[in-house]
């Protein structure tokens, strides 16, 4: 089986949002690494967006550490309304014990900071 690697620069910015896409023939993983600022959040859900319309999910969400220019554009990822618990798998923060799974009852996606 043949496994295509993408990585994907969301911003513009100097801030940091990656998204890393593993494409094989019957299925499509995706990471998002990082939101960079909030300005980027909004561009880069145009680019998830495309995901969700394929019938695809962000399997993984990291955030490296909660710098403004990595985390801010992630809030604004969550607080749209098209991000919910149905297309968005696991979240991990840099802190530890920080896997979070969505949660469909609470649309919890974050742990409290």
């Amino acid at each position: 089986m043949t496994i295509n690697i993408e990585l994907t620069t969301l911003t513009e910015s100097k801030a940091d949002s990656f998204l890393l896409t593993f494409r094989s023939h019957n299925q499509n993983k995706h990471i998002l690494i990082d939101g960079g600022l909030k300005r980027d959040g909004r561009q880069a859900f145009k680019r998830i967006e495309k995901i969700f319309e394929q019938g695809d999910i962000i399997d993984f969400v990291v955030l490296t550490h909660v710098d403004i220019d990595h985390v801010n554009g992630l809030l604004a990822f969550f607080e749209s309304d098209k991000a919910n618990a149905d297309n968005v798998g696991r979240v991990l923060f840099n802190v530890p014990n920080s896997i979070v799974e969505s949660n469909p009852h609470t649309q919890t996606f974050l742990p409290s900071l």
